[in-house]
């Protein structure tokens, strides 16, 4: 954990900037540090080039890090999770299309429309995007 600082630097620098002109927050540093990083060094890598991409550089605040809340000791309940309180008539089917929607649409709105962004941030294709677009929002020309 002591190390997150200077590998952050380093990713930056392999991405061609040099950490004068693209830094971290003191929130950002803070969250990340208080990540346990179940991949390791791979995992931070990837999430510092992804937010070095989607952001252009400069100052990289704790929005910019997509990281799950965690929380110290305590396992996950199922009120925790995102898909407590639907009812249990729900299909498991129609259970992830409806956080798969609202994941696309979280993403959207971070990536301010931008279908090339949101489906980095998501980690899928844009040509996934588009297809699921066109599955959960007909109605709306995805354009």
């Amino acid at each position: 954990m002591d190390d997150i600082a200077g590998l952050v630097d380093h990713f930056i620098g392999k991405q061609g900037h040099s950490t004068t002109d693209t830094r971290l927050s003191a929130k950002a540093l803070e969250q990340l540090v208080a990540y346990p990083w179940p991949g390791n060094v791979r995992e931070l890598e990837n999430m510092v080039e992804r937010v070095f991409i989607l952001s252009g550089g400069g100052l990289l605040n704790e929005q910019h890090f997509l990281l799950p809340p965690l929380v110290a000791e305590a396992k996950p309940t199922r009120s925790d999770l995102p898909v407590a309180g639907l009812d249990t008539a729900t299909s498991l089917n129609q259970a992830v299309e409806d956080l798969e929607a609202q994941l696309i649409d979280n993403a959207l709105a971070m990536a301010a429309g931008n279908k090339a962004k949101a489906a980095a941030l998501l980690e899928i294709s844009e040509r996934t995007l588009w297809y699921k677009l066109k599955k959960y929002r007909p109605d709306q020309n995805p354009s």
